[in-house]
């Protein structure tokens, strides 16, 4: 069985990711890192952090699309 990272892991990963993400030109709303620090802070699993994420991403191509 894998070991559950550490806060500092899971912090220290979303980072990297938001880098890596930045490089691209994308950007994580306020609302994004703050779902980020419910992971980190054990509230949320990623994979709920994820699923909310894509969730939202739909919705706002839909209202670009429809606007």
């Amino acid at each position: 069985m894998e070991a559950k990272p550490t806060r500092e892991e899971l912090a220290e990963a979303y980072r990297n990711a938001n880098a890596s993400l930045a490089i691209e030109g994308m950007h994580m709303t306020p609302e994004d890192l703050a779902l980020q620090q419910r992971v980190i802070d054990g509230e949320w699993t990623h994979e709920q952090f994820r699923e909310h994420v894509i969730i939202a991403a739909r919705e706002r191509d839909a209202a670009r699309r429809a606007s």
